[in-house]
């Protein structure tokens, strides 16, 4: 995978950003390495949606859709789940386990 940061558009809000990092920010993470990824990850979410509007994207994603797809996710995560056990890439305890964490984390979420 490619450590760079890629721009993909990005204002000059988010300044902090750079194609490439330099030898020390690999050797040591100090320094602006460390202060890229605070920029990073201190974006909020009217900037997430001024980003979207600016490249024209559809900002509504960032609204929640008040619609249960739990059921949709857990069928599609069984399914390749036994895709994935077919091919030989995972064992049918790992979609076994995935699948009873999902459910458990979705009765939390319930509230049940």
């Amino acid at each position: 995978m490619d450590d760079r940061l890629i721009k993909l558009g990005m204002s000059s809000d988010f300044s902090g950003f750079r194609e490439t990092e330099n030898e020390n920010d690999k050797k040591c993470n100090t320094g602006k390495g460390n202060a890229e990824l605070d920029v990073l990850f201190s974006i909020d979410r009217a900037g997430v949606k001024q980003q979207l509007t600016e490249l024209w994207l559809d900002e509504s994603i960032m609204e929640p859709s008040l619609r249960d797809d739990y059921i949709h996710i857990e069928a599609l995560v069984g399914r390749f789940g036994r895709e994935f056990i077919e091919d030989k890439y995972i064992n049918e305890r790992t979609v076994c386990k995935a699948l009873k964490n999902m459910r458990e984390l979705y009765a939390k979420i319930k509230g049940e």
